[in-house]
């Protein structure tokens, strides 16, 4: 019989108030690509600087909060959710050392050309094969403004959709930077786990699995197995049934650790019960399953799917004054 484990990830961040900085950061994302917002003012936003230190702070909690999507390929949150599995993984597995906001903000950024190459922002099905001709252009370079994006943060998003093998876009680039490329595997990531109108989202295990048989022409190998130990086979957040018949939500690792955990919510009967952390056994796993459980869920492990829990998408501009006052009182009293 197995035991439970002693430690496990915990959520450790304000959930409401790394929502709150992620929707001021959309609406300024938005109005950059409205050309109302300089980019110079969007690089240094507090919102985004402090975002950065709260995925750095608890890169899973990051992650899962990327599960809240927004069907349009082309709006902020595509950004906004790149750049956050991005980093999270970036910030597990590899060592980008002082580059890493500068790569973050490449990754919140890497579509904005979608807003000035054919209207195709505008697009809701799929893409005619004259539109399809345009897309490569959104990838090359724009009135960025001068002093905010190295010649090296252009490259990167430049060559997001190159391939490994030379198949990619725009300049059919061999085995791209590698900084690219992780932005590629982020991005494709982010959009097949998103609905489309021409399309249902696929689950995050399913678009794994599609990414693992691309690899030998589409990614980078060896970006690809750790994008593949990052995530696990069934990635944190999914909902499993166990062939014991209980339900259960895949875990990240407790800190300092690779192995994934697994939160039992249902008994054999299906019955509800106190959530109870085990290791996750993949042969021990039926098939995933639909997350119908969030009303039940303890409210200690309701971040565990961030999507679920009824988040606020957006704030008037009273309550943006109002939250950030709020918030300034309660550090001050710390």
């Amino acid at each position: 019989m197995k035991q439970p484990i002693k430690a496990s990830w915990k959520p450790s961040i304000d959930l409401e108030r790394f929502n709150f900085l992620v929707v001021q950061l959309e609406q300024k994302l938005l109005a950059f690509l409205h050309r109302e917002c300089p980019l110079e003012e969007l690089y240094h936003l507090e919102a985004l600087q402090e975002i950065y230190h709260l995925v750095d702070e608890d890169p899973w909690q990051a992650f899962l909060y990327a599960r809240i999507k927004n069907a349009h390929a082309m709006t902020p949150r595509h950004g906004i959710n790149v750049m956050l599995t991005a980093r999270a993984w970036i910030r597990l597995f590899h060592k980008f050392g002082s580059k890493i906001d500068d790569f973050s903000f490449s990754a919140l950024v890497h579509d904005a050309g979608h807003w000035y190459s054919g209207n195709l922002v505008y697009v809701m099905n799929r893409y005619t094969f004259e539109q399809a001709d345009q897309l490569p252009g959104h990838c090359l370079e724009l009135q960025w403004g001068e002093g905010i994006l190295t010649d090296e943060m252009k490259g990167w998003i430049r060559d997001h959709h190159e391939n490994q093998d030379g198949s990619g876009y725009p300049n059919r680039l061999v085995s791209p930077s590698l900084p690219a490329q992780i932005l590629r595997i982020a991005d494709c990531f982010e959009g097949l786990t998103t609905k489309r109108h021409f399309r249902p989202a696929h689950s995050y295990a399913k678009a794994l699995a599609l990414m693992i048989r691309w690899t030998p022409y589409k990614f980078n190998p060896g970006l690809m197995k750790s994008f593949r130990e990052f995530l696990g086979t069934y990635p944190p957040g999914t909902t499993l049934i166990l062939k014991s018949n209980e339900i259960a939500i895949v875990l990240p690792p407790a800190p300092g650790e690779k192995d994934f955990n697994q939160l039992i919510i249902t008994n054999k009967q299906g019955d509800f019960r106190e959530g109870l952390v085990e290791p996750l056994v993949i042969e021990d796993i039926k098939s995933e399953t639909v997350p119908y459980f969030q009303p039940r869920l303890e409210e200690k492990w309701k971040p565990i799917r961030p999507d679920l829990m009824g988040l606020r998408r957006n704030y008037l501009e009273e309550d943006l004054v109002l939250t950030e006052a709020s918030h300034r009182d309660d550090s001050s009293d710390n």
